[in-house]
C-alpha cells in the first residue's frame, strides 16, 4: 500500500507530462516542466528510500544521489534550448539563469540533513519550491510566456 501511495502521484504527473509532450511546448516550457518532474521523482524516491530504510529493506539502488545526479543531467540537456528561445529578451536571459540556480540548489537539497526533523524539512523544500516558483513567475511576466 505504502509503494502505491509513492507511485501513483508519479503515474498522474508522467501522464500529465505525456500530454503537454503531444501539444506543441516551447523550450522554455520543456525545460520547465522538466525540472518538475525531475523534483518530483527524486522527492519521491527519498521519501521511498526513507521507508525502506526503516524497514530495513533499502539497498544502494534505493539512494537519492543517483536520482539527484542523472535528474541533473537530464534537465541540463533542455537548459541551452531554453536560454536560446528567450535570448533576445535580456531580463528573462537574466531570470531563466537565476531560475536554474535556484531549481539546482533546491534540487540538491531534496535529501533531508541527517538531524533535520520532518517539519524542518518540509518547510525547508517549501520555502525553496516558493523562491524557484517565483523567479518563474517573473520570467512569464517579463517574457511573456
Amino acid at each position: 500500500m505504502s509503494k502505491l501511495f509513492f507511485v501513483l502521484p508519479a503515474l498522474f504527473f508522467s501522464a500529465a507530462l505525456s500530454a503537454q509532450a503531444t501539444e506543441k511546448q516551447t523550450p522554455t516550457d520543456a525545460f520547465r516542466g522538466q525540472t518538475q518532474y525531475q523534483i518530483m521523482m527524486c522527492s519521491l524516491k527519498v521519501k521511498l528510500f526513507a521507508s525502506k530504510s526503516t524497514l530495513g529493506t533499502a539497498t544502494a539502488e534505493d539512494d537519492p544521489a543517483k536520482c539527484i545526479k542523472d535528474g541533473k543531467a537530464e534537465v541540463k540537456k533542455f537548459y541551452p534550448a531554453a536560454l536560446k528561445n528567450v535570448s533576445k529578451n535580456p531580463s528573462a536571459t537574466k531570470l531563466i539563469k537565476d531560475y536554474y540556480a535556484a531549481w539546482l540548489t533546491a534540487f540538491e537539497a531534496v535529501p533531508p540533513r541527517s538531524d533535520e526533523l520532518r517539519i524542518d524539512y518540509e518547510r525547508r523544500q517549501a520555502a525553496s519550491e516558493a523562491k524557484y516558483d517565483e523567479i518563474w513567475n517573473r520570467l512569464e511576466v517579463e517574457a511573456g510566456i
